[in-house]
């Protein structure tokens, strides 16, 4: 459950970190890949070993144990939903938590789909002759999968099947089970939505020149509290340039992460508005605001420029379709898009109309 039903990744790691800042340490992407997926005590003792801490897994256990259960009361989505998971012989990649469950189920292990994040877990479930889904935790740079993840075989009886960028890419049909019913047109709503805010920037200058598609890019400021941990892919959702357009909400058609065709090496994020303000606009500067409320696909390579060009003008009239929905047209309404126009009291303002989709050559 940790990590991939519930965001629990960020939590986890700030306590970690300031565990191992008690013993003068710092926390390092190799000592947080060796602990990934062992039961708490094996993974302090792996961090301690790693880093060097004099103390026993056990000890860094206990010492973590207060601070973790001060993060998780704090926050009602955990408090709730917590759960002491029950005492088994061995922790993974030991197959015996996924055969417990199985057993509870009264299921054969061949009638079992696991969804895992971390590579111990894989093996686990793997070894438990169960077919598994593995949404990945450990990233190489430009987001890809670490090669600790097995080649996953879509056939195979048990063992990885598929490997996914998000469980936003879930799909249950393709294992069998019941489709959601959730879907708006070809997207899927977010829950929650991502609020973001920040300054338009230059960006690399392909989507006016190569692309023609102008984008207003965000800061890397902005992208380092709630972008830092969000899921790749393309995304739609309102947007509101308060300085320029005080009164006025835009639908934009948005992509977050490291842009394969190009091979980004940090996550970016491109927000590409969908409205003709006319020749030589320019934001660069100016504060932008943004709802991201629809999941459209995640990232994906292109074998041409062109092809990557009518699917992003595909991803804009997908967009554009989706927000007429009134579940969407409702985070339209949301006072953080219009903050002026919410501290007089006044409604949050209409939309622009969607005509053809432009902006500023300088923008990127």
């Amino acid at each position: 459950m940790q990590g991939t039903i519930i965001d629990t990744e960020s939590l986890v790691l700030e306590v970690v970190r300031c565990v191992i800042e008690s013993h003068g340490k710092t926390l390092t992407a190799e000592a947080a890949t060796q602990a990934l997926g062992m039961r708490p005590a094996e993974a302090w003792e792996a961090v301690a070993k790693t880093l060097g801490i004099q103390a026993t897994g056990q000890e860094l256990y206990e010492q973590a144990r207060t601070q973790h259960w001060i993060v998780v009361l704090s926050e009602p989505l955990l408090r709730d939903r917590w759960h002491e998971a029950p005492l088994l012989p061995n922790g993974k990649p030991a197959p015996d938590c996924f055969t417990a469950v199985a057993q509870r189920l009264g299921l054969p292990p061949s009638a079992c789909l696991v969804i895992e994040d971390a590579p111990a877990g894989v093996a686990a479930a793997t070894a438990a002759g169960m077919r598994v889904v593995a949404v990945p935790s450990i990233l190489q740079k430009g987001g890809r999968p670490s090669d600790l993840y097995a080649k996953p075989c879509p056939g195979a009886a048990a063992g990885c099947v598929s490997i996914l960028p998000s469980l936003l890419e879930f799909r249950p049909e393709r294992y069998g089970l019941p489709p959601f019913e959730d879907r708006i047109g070809e997207t899927i709503p977010m829950h929650p939505v991502l609020h973001l805010r920040g300054t338009v920037v230059p960006g690399f200058g392909r989507g006016s020149r190569e692309l023609g598609i102008p984008t207003a890019n965000l800061d890397a400021d902005s992208l380092r509290g709630s972008l830092a941990e969000a899921v790749t892919g393309i995304f739609a959702g309102w947007a509101t340039l308060p300085d320029a357009y005080p009164s006025q909400v835009f639908p934009m058609c948005m992509s977050i992460g490291f842009n394969p065709v190009f091979n980004n090496r940090e996550k970016t994020a491109e927000p590409w508005i969908l409205h003709d303000f006319g020749p030589g606009a320019n934001f660069c500067g100016q504060e932008i605001r943004l709802i991201v409320c629809a999941f459209i696909r995640p990232e994906a390579n292109f074998e041409s420029l062109q092809a990557l060009i009518d699917r992003i003008h595909r991803d804009a009239e997908v967009s554009k379709e989706a927000l007429a929905h009134p579940q969407y047209q409702q985070q339209k309404e949301d006072p953080f898009l219009l903050p002026a126009t919410a501290n007089s009291g006044g409604a949050a303002g209409d939309a622009a109309g969607s005509g053809e989709a432009a902006g500023a050559e300088q923008q990127q």
